[in-house]
C-alpha cells in the first residue's frame, strides 16, 4: 500500500510540474506601430486565449528593463504582476526579403528574474520566465511636424507577433 501511495504521489508531482511549464502566448494586435525602432517600444493590448486569470498583457523590450506586465483587464494599471529581464532582453533583426524589401523579423529571447511582482493573491505564477518575442514587421517613412519643423521618421508596423512566457521551475 505504501508503495502505491508513493508511486501516485511521485506521478502527481511530475504531472503538476509539467503543468507548471505550460507556456502562455500573448498575441500582438496587428497594426501596432513603433516610431524609429522596435527597441524600447511598448506593445499594449496583448491578448491570450490560454486559461489564465490574466488575459491581457503589456510588454516593452530591447531596453535594460525588458518587462512584461500581466493584466487582469485591458489597460490595468498597476498590473496584476510583472517580470523583467535585466540587461539581457535584446532584439535581433532578420531581413525577410521573402515578404518584401522592407520586411524585418524582430526576435527577443531572455530569462526573467525570479521575482514576479503581484498582489500576492496567487493570480500570477512566480517567475522566472523564459520570454520569447517574435514580431513580423514592415517599415515605411512618414513626415511629421515637430514644433515648426518637418521631420521624416521611420515607422515600424507590426503585421503579426507573439510574446510567449514559459514558467521555469
Amino acid at each position: 500500500m505504501t508503495r502505491t501511495i508513493t508511486t501516485i504521489a511521485v506521478f502527481l508531482l511530475a504531472c503538476l510540474g509539467a503543468a507548471g511549464q505550460t507556456p502562455i502566448t500573448y498575441t500582438v494586435p496587428p497594426g501596432t506601430s513603433c516610431t524609429t525602432t522596435v527597441n524600447g517600444s511598448t506593445l499594449h493590448n496583448l491578448t491570450t486565449t490560454a486559461p489564465t486569470i490574466t488575459p491581457w498583457g503589456w510588454f516593452v523590450g530591447g531596453t535594460y528593463y525588458t518587462q512584461f506586465d500581466f493584466q487582469i483587464y485591458q489597460g490595468q494599471n498597476a498590473a496584476a504582476g510583472a517580470t523583467y529581464c535585466d540587461g539581457s532582453g535584446v532584439y535581433t533583426q532578420i531581413q525577410r526579403p521573402d515578404l518584401g524589401t522592407n520586411y524585418v523579423e524582430w526576435k527577443l529571447d531572455c530569462t526573467s528574474n525570479t521575482w514576479t511582482n503581484g498582489s500576492g493573491a496567487g493570480e500570477i505564477p512566480s517567475g522566472p520566465y523564459h520570454i520569447v518575442v517574435d514580431l513580423i514587421t514592415h517599415w515605411y517613412t512618414q513626415t511629421v511636424v515637430v514644433y515648426r519643423w518637418r521631420e521624416t521618421v521611420t515607422v515600424w508596423a507590426i503585421n503579426e507577433g507573439t510574446v510567449t512566457l514559459t514558467p521555469i521551475n
